[in-house]
């Protein structure tokens, strides 16, 4: 996909130990920035210097609208299994405000990932899968929303949808203004 879209840079939010960032620099050569908001982040740039990857970074930071917001366009960002903590801490709204600022930051493409309703830890605070994603991003300012493929959840009871999706320009536009005066 990021070849498909003539990507150069990507940012992988809630990046772990960075396995996505230093697969980018090293296979595609782009230059990948991961976040994540707990010290597992470490391991990722001990990785990153024991394999000598260059073009590639992991930083620690919380992933919350407002740190989203200082950050610059990246042609693609990556989001997987990340919305679905925000939604079980802080709720629906502060979750879809996140999106909303994210998608100022994607230039070309999203790629999106989510806990369902089906899976055991993630019932309660999730509603039926593949309409509710749909429908959150193209609120948050995405189009183009398609489901390319599906992989195992994390506890591997159920299969998770994996989305891409394209920032709505206008949207983007307008929304960024809204944000800015809130």
């Amino acid at each position: 996909m990021l070849r498909d879209y003539g990507v150069k840079n990507v940012l992988d939010i809630g990046c772990a130990e960075g396995w996505f960032v230093r697969r980018a620099a090293a296979d595609l050569n782009l230059f990948a920035i991961g976040i994540e908001a707990t010290d597992v982040g470490i391991v990722g740039e001990l990785a990153r210097l024991h394999d000598r990857v260059p073009r590639a970074a992991v930083a620690r930071a919380f992933v919350t609208p407002e740190a989203i917001r200082g950050l610059p366009q990246f042609d693609a960002v990556l989001c997987l299994s990340v919305l679905h903590h925000m939604i079980r801490s802080f709720g629906l709204g502060v979750a879809e405000r996140f999106l909303q600022v994210l998608a100022t930051r994607v230039s070309k493409i999203l790629v999106f990932e989510i806990g369902t309703a089906s899976e055991s830890s993630w019932t309660e605070f999730l509603p039926e899968h593949e309409a509710f994603v749909r429908e959150l991003l193209e609120r948050a300012g995405f189009c183009n929303v398609r489901v390319i493929t599906e992989s195992a959840a994390y506890h591997r009871e159920v299969q998770r949808l994996l989305f891409t999706a394209e920032p709505a320009k206008a949207a983007n536009q307008e929304t960024l203004k809204q944000l800015e005066v809130a």
